[in-house]
């Protein structure tokens, strides 16, 4: 069974930016609805692929769209945990903040040395505690792009880049890679790709 013509409306309403819901209020709203609504595999797919496995489905449902400025941001705040969000959905600028230990208000202050530091300390105890999933989310800083966060994460990058080189983590940066199967020098390896692509591009 397909979802009903007023929900997919409002989807397309997001997307275009007609529309002052975000996603996770969308979600919030219709979750237990669409899990009646639609066969397992449509409504796995929304929960997990978020707006944009939403622009998908309006897609294979013949239902025509543009996508918007606003309807890109809604999409990469999609994207982001709840932790990291106001009540409607929307980026909290404060969490986002506090969740990078007050380093990018720090560094959108110009004190990038201190705000570096932070990132360091933050790095610190990911790797110290050998957590690498949270390694491998810090270690893209995709969502700090996507949020136009550029400089900061670019600051963020080159710090990562300079780790195996840090002396500070030498010890517990190869017990965490020898833990990993060297699934961690793999993640510093695409940081520094990452770091050349965005500098070369000009996106400084």
């Amino acid at each position: 069974m397909p979802m009903s013509c007023e929900k997919m409306q409002t989807l397309k309403e997001i997307i275009e930016g007609k529309s002052d819901i975000w996603w996770h209020q969308w979600w919030r709203d219709n979750a237990a609805a669409l899990e009646k609504e639609l066969g397992r595999t449509d409504y796995l797919k929304l929960k997990y692929g978020r707006l944009t496995a939403a622009a998908e489905y309006l897609t294979k449902n013949n239902v025509s769209f543009e996508w918007s400025q606003k309807g890109r941001l809604a999409e990469t705040y999609s994207l982001l945990g709840d932790n990291l969000l106001d009540e409607n959905g929307k980026l909290d600028f404060n969490k986002l903040d506090k969740h990078w230990g007050g380093a990018i208000s720090l560094f959108h202050d110009g004190q990038v040395d201190k705000s570096m530091a932070l990132f360091e300390d933050r790095l610190y105890q990911i790797v110290k505690s050998q957590d690498v999933m949270a390694f491998e989310e810090i270690a893209t800083e995709d969502i700090l792009f996507r949020l136009g966060e550029t400089d900061f994460a670019l600051a963020c990058l080159r710090t990562i880049v300079n780790l195996k080189s840090n002396e500070r983590f030498k010890d517990i940066l190869l017990d965490f890679n020898e833990y990993y199967d060297d699934l961690v020098f793999a993640n510093i390896e695409w940081a520094e790709a990452e770091y050349e692509k965005h500098i070369s591009s000009g996106r400084t």
